[in-house]
């Protein structure tokens, strides 16, 4: 094991803190500029400066948290990441900033488009499946359940009969 501790690599000069503080200023730059501008400057400089050596991934996390903050998306963190796997946008350093502002700005469209799209699914099969509740007793909790697949992206026998108060057998025989 404690060779094992000797294999970790690590550059003696990367100065996290220093390129923490760099990006910390450009996220205050960021505060009287447009939500979504704001959010792809945040972005952008997280991946210009990474000041985290093993976290790349989570600038994409704190720019949707600009957006969420400023009222873009108030009941969920945006996929923003998705947009830049889906779009024709790739990010590299040997960009212009205006280019790379712009390229990820039209990545944060591509995502809200494909969210859209994701609602728009779900509201479909939540539809369609409450079509099959129509005819049912006042007392049925199949309504209840279609609700609860739709909220949640895993939902097991005992969530759902913990959720509905019904025993698992009722839950497996919906």
């Amino acid at each position: 094991y404690e060779g094992r501790k000797a294999l970790i690599v690590r550059d003696p000069a990367y100065d996290a803190a220093g390129r923490f503080e760099g990006w910390f200023k450009i996220l205050e730059e960021g505060r009287r500029l447009p939500a979504a501008l704001a959010a792809a400057l945040a972005l952008d400089a997280w991946l210009w400066l990474e000041p985290s050596e093993r976290a790349g991934e989570r600038g994409f996390a704190f720019a949707a948290t600009v957006l969420r903050q400023r009222g873009l998306a108030a009941a969920h963190l945006p996929a923003l990441g998705l947009g830049l796997r889906r779009g024709k946008f790739r990010w590299s350093p040997h960009q212009a900033l205006g280019g790379r502002v712009a390229g990820l700005l039209d990545a944060f469209a591509e995502a809200a488009a494909f969210g859209q799209a994701d609602c728009d699914r779900l509201s479909l099969a939540r539809a369609e499946m409450l079509r099959k509740c129509e005819g049912r007793r006042g007392t049925s909790k199949l309504a209840e359940l279609v609700d609860l697949f739709v909220a949640s992206p895993l939902v097991t026998v005992q969530l759902a009969a913990a959720r509905l108060q019904v025993s698992p057998q009722a839950v497996e025989a919906m």
